[in-house]
Protein backbone atom coordinates (compact mmCIF):
# COMPACT_ATOMS: atom_id res chain seq x y z
CA UNK A 1 0.00 0.00 0.00
CA UNK A 2 2.95 2.51 0.39
CA UNK A 3 3.94 2.09 -3.03
CA UNK A 4 0.69 2.40 -4.00
CA UNK A 5 -0.45 5.67 -2.03
CA UNK A 6 3.03 7.28 -3.11
CA UNK A 7 2.44 6.62 -6.64
CA UNK A 8 -1.06 8.31 -6.54
CA UNK A 9 0.25 11.42 -4.26
CA UNK A 10 2.92 12.01 -6.29
CA UNK A 11 0.64 11.53 -9.15
CA UNK A 12 -1.85 14.51 -7.93
CA UNK A 13 2.05 16.62 -7.28
CA UNK A 14 2.74 16.15 -10.39
CA UNK A 15 -0.58 17.20 -11.77
CA UNK A 16 -1.09 20.38 -9.75
CA UNK A 17 2.49 21.00 -10.27
CA UNK A 18 1.68 21.91 -14.10
CA UNK A 19 0.03 25.48 -13.64
CA UNK A 20 3.07 26.26 -11.74
CA UNK A 21 5.41 25.46 -14.72
CA UNK A 22 3.64 27.03 -17.08
CA UNK A 23 3.05 30.38 -15.07
CA UNK A 24 6.68 30.32 -14.76
CA UNK A 25 7.74 29.41 -18.12
CA UNK A 26 5.32 31.69 -20.19
CA UNK A 27 3.34 34.29 -18.13
CA UNK A 28 5.87 35.46 -15.50
CA UNK A 29 8.83 36.07 -18.84
CA UNK A 30 5.59 38.37 -20.54
CA UNK A 31 4.39 40.12 -17.39
CA UNK A 32 8.23 41.04 -16.53
CA UNK A 33 8.60 42.48 -20.25
CA UNK A 34 4.81 44.60 -20.19
CA UNK A 35 3.65 45.43 -16.80
CA UNK A 36 6.13 46.89 -14.40
CA UNK A 37 5.98 45.16 -10.92
CA UNK A 38 3.36 43.35 -11.77
CA UNK A 39 4.72 39.76 -11.01
CA UNK A 40 5.80 40.62 -7.45
CA UNK A 41 2.24 42.33 -6.52
CA UNK A 42 0.75 38.94 -7.74
CA UNK A 43 3.03 36.47 -6.43
CA UNK A 44 4.15 37.52 -2.95
CA UNK A 45 1.41 40.58 -1.85
CA UNK A 46 -1.91 40.00 -3.55
CA UNK A 47 -4.87 39.10 -1.58
CA UNK A 48 -7.21 38.65 -4.70
CA UNK A 49 -9.13 35.30 -4.40
CA UNK A 50 -7.96 33.88 -7.86
CA UNK A 51 -3.83 34.52 -6.28
CA UNK A 52 -4.70 32.91 -3.33
CA UNK A 53 -6.50 30.03 -4.86
CA UNK A 54 -3.32 29.74 -7.13
CA UNK A 55 -1.12 29.95 -4.34
CA UNK A 56 -2.98 27.25 -2.18
CA UNK A 57 -2.52 24.98 -5.36
CA UNK A 58 1.14 25.45 -5.47
CA UNK A 59 1.01 24.16 -2.13
CA UNK A 60 -0.82 21.20 -2.44
CA UNK A 61 0.74 20.31 -5.24
CA UNK A 62 4.40 20.72 -3.77
CA UNK A 63 2.97 18.41 -0.75
CA UNK A 64 2.12 15.97 -2.62
CA UNK A 65 4.86 15.89 -5.02
CA UNK A 66 7.24 15.41 -2.17
CA UNK A 67 5.44 13.01 -0.01
CA UNK A 68 4.08 11.13 -2.89
CA UNK A 69 7.64 10.53 -4.43
CA UNK A 70 8.94 10.15 -0.57
CA UNK A 71 6.67 7.39 0.22
CA UNK A 72 7.12 5.51 -3.83
CA UNK A 73 11.27 5.90 -2.84
CA UNK A 74 11.08 4.28 0.33
CA UNK A 75 8.51 1.84 -1.26
CA UNK A 76 11.18 0.67 -3.62
CA UNK A 77 14.00 0.69 -1.11
CA UNK A 78 12.08 -1.69 0.62
CA UNK A 79 11.99 -3.83 -2.58
CA UNK A 80 14.05 -5.62 -5.02
CA UNK A 81 17.80 -4.69 -4.63
CA UNK A 82 18.22 -3.07 -8.12
CA UNK A 83 15.46 -0.42 -7.46
CA UNK A 84 16.70 0.59 -4.01
CA UNK A 85 19.23 3.44 -5.77
CA UNK A 86 16.56 4.85 -7.66
CA UNK A 87 13.96 5.12 -4.97
CA UNK A 88 16.29 6.69 -2.61
CA UNK A 89 17.72 9.25 -5.29
CA UNK A 90 13.31 9.87 -5.96
CA UNK A 91 12.79 10.20 -1.98
CA UNK A 92 15.34 12.87 -1.40
CA UNK A 93 15.19 14.43 -5.20
CA UNK A 94 11.99 15.46 -4.76
CA UNK A 95 11.81 17.19 -1.74
CA UNK A 96 15.17 18.91 -1.94
CA UNK A 97 14.57 20.50 -5.16
CA UNK A 98 11.27 21.65 -3.95
CA UNK A 99 12.77 22.73 -0.68
CA UNK A 100 15.84 24.23 -2.49
CA UNK A 101 13.03 26.27 -4.82
CA UNK A 102 10.55 27.39 -2.16
CA UNK A 103 12.42 28.01 0.80
CA UNK A 104 15.79 29.22 0.49
CA UNK A 105 15.13 30.29 -3.07
CA UNK A 106 17.51 33.67 -3.17
CA UNK A 107 20.69 33.70 -3.87
CA UNK A 108 23.29 30.51 -4.92
CA UNK A 109 22.37 28.46 -1.93
CA UNK A 110 18.77 27.78 -3.29
CA UNK A 111 20.03 27.26 -6.50
CA UNK A 112 22.69 25.09 -5.53
CA UNK A 113 19.59 23.13 -3.53
CA UNK A 114 17.11 23.01 -6.10
CA UNK A 115 19.85 21.71 -9.25
CA UNK A 116 21.22 19.47 -6.74
CA UNK A 117 17.60 18.44 -5.86
CA UNK A 118 16.55 17.70 -9.75
CA UNK A 119 19.70 15.99 -10.39
CA UNK A 120 19.28 13.48 -7.98
CA UNK A 121 15.56 12.79 -8.84
CA UNK A 122 16.58 12.75 -12.88
CA UNK A 123 19.18 10.57 -12.15
CA UNK A 124 16.82 8.48 -10.03
CA UNK A 125 14.01 8.29 -12.81
CA UNK A 126 16.45 6.99 -15.01
CA UNK A 127 17.79 4.29 -12.77
CA UNK A 128 14.51 3.32 -12.57
CA UNK A 129 13.61 3.56 -16.72
CA UNK A 130 16.54 1.75 -17.21
CA UNK A 131 15.79 -1.14 -14.75
CA UNK A 132 12.22 -1.02 -16.67
CA UNK A 133 13.32 -1.38 -20.06
CA UNK A 134 16.06 -3.92 -19.11
CA UNK A 135 13.13 -5.86 -17.72
CA UNK A 136 11.15 -5.60 -20.86
CA UNK A 137 13.66 -6.18 -23.74
CA UNK A 138 14.41 -9.30 -21.64
CA UNK A 139 10.47 -10.57 -21.72
CA UNK A 140 10.10 -9.48 -25.08
CA UNK A 141 10.31 -12.50 -27.67
CA UNK A 142 13.10 -12.22 -30.56
CA UNK A 143 11.87 -11.00 -34.06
Amino acid sequence: WLGLTGFWLAWVGVALSLPLAAWDAFIVPYLAVHVDGAVEQMEELSSDPPAVAFRVLVYIGVLSFCLGFLLLGIALLRSTPALRLGGLLLAAGAPLFWIGALAVSQGPLGNSVTITGALLFGIGLLLLAQRLTARTAAVAPAR
